[in-house]
C-alpha cells in the first residue's frame, strides 16, 4: 500500500519525465511549463478560400429566337448585332422593344417611355466570370421622360437548380438582381432561372417598387438554327 506521500512522490516523477520528454522532443523549451507552451502556441492563420471563378455562357441569340411564359408575356429576338446585344420585340405587344447584351437591359422603349441605359462604375458582364455569392454592383443611369434617374444594381449568382415548367425540365443557373433608387426610395428584384442552352430565363420571380410579387414560366419556345 501506498500512503499519501508516497502517492505525491509518485505523481511528481511521473510529470518529470513527462515534461522531459516534452522537451526532449522539442515541443517544449527548458524552463517553458506545459502552460506556457499551450499559450505560446501560434494561432491559426489561415484564410478562407476566396469562392472558385465560374463561366456561365452568355446567351447564344438567333433572329427568330422566341419564347413564351404563363403570364402571356412574350419575346422575339429581331436583330442581332456585331457588338453582342439583340433587339427584341414583344410578342405580346409588337409596340414594346428593348436591346439585351447578356442579362442586361441598354435600351427599351414602351408605350410611354423610352430608356437608353449607361452603366458606370464598373462592368456588369463581369457577371459571366465571377464566383458564387460574389456579386457585381455598378450604377445604372438613364433618362425617364427628360428626368436623370440613378440606381444602385447588383447581381450575384447564388448557384444552380434543376427545374421542372410546361417548357420542359432544365437545369439552371440562379442569378439575383438587386436595385435601389439612388434618388428615391424606388427598389427592383429579380430571381432569374437561367439556362443557357434555352438562351434565356425558364422562371423569373420579380418585385418593382410598390407592385405586388410576381413570377413567370416558360410555356414554350422556339430557337432559330
Amino acid at each position: 500500500m501506498v500512503d499519501g506521500m508516497g502517492t505525491m512522490r509518485i505523481l511528481r516523477t511521473v510529470g518529470m519525465s513527462a515534461v522531459c520528454a516534452l522537451i526532449a522532443s522539442g515541443c517544449l523549451l527548458p524552463g517553458q511549463t506545459t502552460e506556457s507552451a499551450v499559450m505560446a502556441a501560434p494561432s491559426s492563420d489561415v484564410s478562407p478560400k476566396p469562392a472558385a471563378a465560374i463561366t456561365i455562357p452568355a446567351p447564344q441569340w438567333k433572329v427568330g429566337d422566341s419564347w413564351t411564359y404563363s403570364d402571356g408575356y412574350g419575346m422575339k429576338v429581331t436583330e442581332v448585332n456585331a457588338d453582342g446585344t439583340a433587339e427584341f420585340t414583344r410578342l405580346d405587344d409588337a409596340d414594346q422593344w428593348f436591346v439585351r447584351r447578356g442579362f442586361f437591359t441598354e435600351e427599351s422603349k414602351s408605350r410611354t417611355i423610352y430608356r437608353r441605359v449607361v452603366f458606370r462604375t464598373s462592368d456588369p458582364m463581369d457577371l459571366l466570370t465571377t464566383g458564387i455569392n460574389q456579386p457585381v454592383s455598378f450604377v445604372r443611369e438613364y433618362m425617364r421622360n427628360d428626368e436623370l434617374v440613378r440606381h444602385r444594381t447588383s447581381w450575384v449568382i447564388e448557384g444552380r437548380e434543376k427545374i421542372t415548367v410546361p417548357a420542359g425540365t432544365f437545369d439552371c443557373w440562379v442569378i439575383v438582381m438587386r436595385t435601389q433608387g439612388l434618388d428615391s426610395n424606388w427598389r427592383g428584384f429579380e430571381r432569374w432561372y437561367y439556362n443557357p442552352d434555352a438562351r434565356n430565363y425558364i422562371r423569373l420571380e420579380y418585385k418593382y417598387g410598390e407592385s405586388p410579387n410576381g413570377s413567370r414560366v416558360l410555356m414554350e419556345y422556339k430557337l432559330a438554327g
